[in-house]
């Protein structure tokens, strides 16, 4: 039974954010600034902003990382002025076409694939391409790079939460048979595949000479060879898996000269990563479009760090001010022995945590409260008869279902993987850590819990600023920080902001959580 306000009503901060929000979007005048609001998740930063700005006649681009997210904004604005812009997986006309679904699964540009087509006028990927003046685009992040995108001058660009995802950029050199270059009249372009085969094996650079060399290869690709071997596949069949190398290699070949351009700039890497960020602060140049970021736990000095190597002024960000709190919500935190619960912690004290916490599952459901808890995936199955609810750390994004969760526990302290770390270091720094480590080997105190932390500065806040961001959107999921009357028991890392916005306690023992349940179901008149 969905009964969320039954222990005090709905409650008002969400409702003071969203119009103080509202006031100043609606209210300043917006032109070619770059605004942050960095306010918690599930407080409805994103329709808010579409509603605001949906009542000017404005242009507007809604960049999200999924199709769903984009669907869902779609759904509740319900305004003919929305277009969702999809793939070609999803709009093709001819995709059941064995010729034309073998092209778009080997990732061929649609304007190779659909040259020809007898659909193309009336094809809806193609249409959805027209818009309006005052259209409100959706569109996924992998747009970004494209014409669609870039030619458009948009008034308000909208970047929500994606503001850490980067675009891979690496050549395409797959093992391609003699053979079947030769069988391709593709001689010429056998030539440039062993000189890349070469830079690649002998980890060297491209000279200036090189570097002409194959962008003008490019453009013969796409003039040339790529349009030609694209009518053998249509009209004449030739469909094997030998031919897949060979289009990738022609399909991509595009990020190959870009790879090889970072390359002569940085020095050699396998790969580098540019951030989608950039591709928006390149349109903000261009047009002198609003950009808005939304973007939870993201502090003002962090993204100054982040567009440090930007190569175009930028105008200064604006961060939207807020004080936001509900008091009338709990938070307890297990705050013992410095356990910050992690995964190796847990392994040496796992079996008392995972007790506890079972037993303060039951004692919620004797009191006629529906639980949940969100912990490591690989944990799941042990609460799963107990709780009403479960799910784990980087898989509860976006999910609705704690909505009516009156006692959620969140059990663990998650740690986004060194790799993991290493690649967005990587990609505000194009400086390569993974063959020289960072050294783990210092520790901090945040909140009662130990936090592992490295010799490095910048990974350090790069740690601290996913951990703000999981742990955040973990410990709000039941929508404890927007509905009165909710419970929320963390046993591990508890963000320092976090602290602020709801009632705040800590215990060191079950006996000391479950007096503390007890008084606050009191106070707030809850009886079973």
């Amino acid at each position: 039974m969905d009964n969320r306000y039954r222990l005090f009503g709905e409650t008002t901060p969400a409702e003071q954010f969203r119009k103080e929000w509202a006031d100043y979007l609606e209210n300043n005048n917006l032109e070619g600034r770059i605004i942050l609001n960095n306010a918690p998740n599930r407080i409805g930063k994103t329709i808010t902003t579409l509603k605001s700005l949906e009542k000017t006649d404005a242009k507007i681009l809604y960049l999200a990382d999924r199709h769903n997210h984009i669907s869902e904004v779609e759904a509740t604005l319900n305004n003919p002025r929305v277009v969702h812009w999809w793939g070609m997986r999803k709009l093709c006309q001819q995709k059941d076409n064995p010729s034309y679904n073998f092209l778009i699964e080997n990732h061929v540009p649609a304007g190779f694939t659909c040259q020809s087509c007898m659909y193309k006028k009336e094809c809806p990927y193609w249409m959805q391409w027209h818009i309006n003046e005052d259209s409100i685009v959706g569109a996924p992040k992998e747009l970004l790079p494209t014409k669609y995108v870039s030619k458009n001058d948009w008034d308000y660009i909208i970047f929500d939460e994606i503001i850490d995802k980067a675009q891979r950029v690496e050549p395409y050199c797959k093992p391609i048979k003699n053979e079947t270059m030769d069988s391709h009249n593709l001689t010429l372009l056998k030539i440039t595949y062993d000189i890349l085969k070469d830079i690649i094996g002998d980890q060297t650079t491209a000279d200036e000479e090189t570097l002409s060399y194959f962008k003008e290869e490019l453009k013969d690709i796409n003039s040339n060879y790529l349009p030609r071997l694209i009518r053998q596949i249509k009209y004449e069949g030739h469909i094997d898996n030998d031919i897949k190398p060979v289009l990738g290699l022609m399909s991509r070949f595009r990020s190959t000269v870009e790879w090889l351009e970072l390359c002569a700039e940085h020095g050699f890497k396998t790969h580098f990563y540019k951030p989608y960020l950039y591709d928006v602060l390149d349109l903000q140049n261009k047009y002198q479009s609003n950009v808005i970021l939304l973007n939870t736990s993201l502090k003002n000095q962090f993204y100054e760090k982040m567009v440090s190597n930007y190569q175009y002024q930028l105008p200064t960000v604006e961060e939207f001010p807020f004080h936001f709190e509900n008091k009338n919500s709990l938070l307890l935190h297990y705050n013992y022995k410095a356990r910050s619960c992690s995964k190796i912690g847990l392994d040496n004290y796992g079996a008392e945590i995972y007790i506890m916490a079972k037993n303060l599952i039951r004692f919620g459901n004797k009191k006629g409260l529906k639980t949940g808890i969100i912990t490591f995936k690989n944990q799941n199955h042990i609460f799963t008869k107990e709780t009403d609810v479960v799910s784990y750390f980087g898989g509860h994004q976006g999910s609705n279902t704690f909505d009516d969760v009156d006692l959620l526990i969140i059990l663990g302290t998650y740690h986004i993987n060194p790799d993991g770390l290493y690649q967005k270091y990587f990609m505000l720094t194009n400086q390569l850590l993974i063959d020289d480590p960072a050294r783990w080997n210092n520790f901090q105190h945040i909140n009662g819990a130990r936090i592992t932390l490295s010799d490095n500065t910048l990974l350090n806040e790069l740690k601290l600023y996913k951990l703000n961001e999981e742990h955040g959107q973990a410990i709000f999921r039941s929508g404890a920080h927007v509905q009165n009357g909710k419970i929320v028991i963390v046993f591990g890392y508890v963000p320092e902001d976090v602290t602020n916005i709801l009632k705040y306690n800590k215990f060191n023992t079950e006996k000391g959580a479950k007096i503390s349940i007890s008084k606050w179901l009191k106070k707030t008149n809850h009886h079973k």
